[in-house]
């Protein structure tokens, strides 16, 4: 748009500088005097703002459009310029809101606005004039404001909206993940302390079985030393056991238990030790131990974590869904196409301003309104000026179309690069950036 508007700047100073001709004789008139059998020009003037403007000294000279009854006209040549004038004579019968008419077509179109055509009692006003007008309806309600310019609408190229889809679906079978890898942290498995406690089960109990006479020996002489005892202490205990068959079920019971911690207190599982004592106390030594070693164990396999690693292989969209659900942090798909064209998950479709699909451009209908317009017209009469009017906006509407659909074309030839798939939340917020990107550059 920015070298479109540099391009019309340009060719406008050229019009203006090189005084060229409007075909719609919009900026000069040719006048020719019998007397003299030459042409006289005469430039155009223009109520600009309440001022008279000439398009001699002015090419943005414009004014309201109207509607005229031709009464008279006469032409003079100035005696200080010797530029020949014109005195046109007329009635104005109506005006038409928004329009206006200038030196330049092209920029008092940019400047004029749709607001007559939104008019139902509008468009009823130009067909009492304009026989042509009975053809076309208004137009409907628009987000530009009904006063907006053409000019405005040009900018926005005359866009009311855009559709925009984003299709994950199609973005995820192109990607297609051969396979989805996940990694969990798992605690407290039971399986996985008994195998722990197995492992290390043949370890702990040869150390503890190598230990624990050594530690017994060295507390022994410890002991020793402190009570200054030279002899060594014989452990003897004599258990006697009186059965009588007549003793009570409690009396065995208690019994049975008697004898049990008898046997337990007497326990050694190192009979080759030269003193009994020492095996008995390097046998507590050893069970306590081994006790300890395997509640450490339990312990220690109870709170460490174990990763695990899990790969579903040729996964389904909704497997995919579900496997990011639950492991999104560490779940890893990769794509086996790492570039997607835009055109392949991105839809854009824009939705133009009424006026470009109207009857009043359609088809160069635009060209019948004004047949059987009655002559002769001023000059300065729309309906001398609204055929080319209209022919520019049609002109206007079909580059705004051009354009976009170029812009369109290259936008659907770009690649989206991704190696691994890209999840449905950050896919709609990526895609969101890249249209917004597009229509800024539009």
């Amino acid at each position: 748009m920015a070298d479109m508007k540099h391009t019309s700047d340009y060719l406008g100073l050229i019009i203006f500088q090189n005084g060229i001709y409007s075909a719609l004789r919009t900026n000069y008139l040719m006048q020719y005097i019998p007397s003299s059998d030459r042409y006289i020009q005469a430039s155009n003037r223009y109520n600009n703002l309440g001022a008279e403007c000439s398009c001699k000294t002015n090419a943005a000279c414009m004014s309201q459009a109207e509607l005229y009854n031709l009464e008279r006209y006469s032409f003079s040549i100035s005696s200080t310029t010797g530029d020949g004038v014109t005195t046109v004579y007329t009635t104005r019968l109506f005006t038409v809101p928004g329009m206006m008419v200038g030196c330049s077509p092209y920029s008092s179109l940019l400047q004029s606005s749709l607001a007559c055509f939104y008019s139902q009692s509008c468009i009823q006003r130009m067909q009492i004039f304009i026989h042509g007008f009975s053809l076309v309806s208004p137009l409907s309600s628009s987000h530009f404001q009904i006063d907006a310019t053409v000019e405005h609408l040009l900018n926005e190229l005359f866009i009311e909206s855009w559709n925009e889809q984003r299709n994950f679906t199609n973005y995820f079978d192109i990607c297609s993940p051969l396979s989805c890898t996940y990694t969990y942290d798992r605690r407290f498995n039971l399986l996985h302390i008994i195998v722990t406690i197995i492992s290390v089960f043949g370890g702990v109990q040869m150390t503890v079985f190598l230990i624990a006479p050594f530690i017994v020996k060295i507390i022994r002489r410890c002991q020793k030393c402190k009570r200054q005892c030279n002899a060594t202490d014989n452990l003897s205990t004599e258990i006697e056991l009186e059965t009588n068959s007549n003793q009570s079920l409690k009396d065995r019971f208690m019994s049975f238990v008697n004898k049990m911690k008898m046997k337990l207190l007497t326990l050694n599982m190192f009979p080759y030790l030269s003193d009994i004592t020492d095996g008995i106390y390097s046998t507590r030594v050893y069970l306590l131990s081994f006790v300890v070693g395997i509640i450490i164990l339990v312990f220690y396999a109870s709170i460490s974590v174990q990763i695990r690693s899990i790969t579903v292989y040729q996964p389904s969209l909704n497997e995919y869904e579900q496997l990011y659900k639950q492991y999104s942090p560490r779940l890893v798909c990769p794509c086996t196409r790492l570039s997607i064209s835009y055109s392949s998950m991105i839809d854009i479709v824009p939705h133009y301003h009424q006026v470009c699909l109207s009857d009043f451009i359609k088809d160069d209908i635009w060209f019948l309104y004004f047949r059987g317009v009655p002559l002769p017209l001023n000059t300065l009469d729309f309906r001398v000026m609204g055929m080319g009017w209209f022919s520019l906006l049609q002109t206007l509407c079909r580059m705004s179309n051009e354009t976009v659909t170029n812009e369109l074309s290259v936008f659907n030839h770009m690649q989206f690069m991704s190696s691994q798939v890209v999840p449905n939340d950050l896919f709609s917020i990526q895609t969101s950036a890249l249209i917004r990107q597009f229509q800024q550059q539009v």
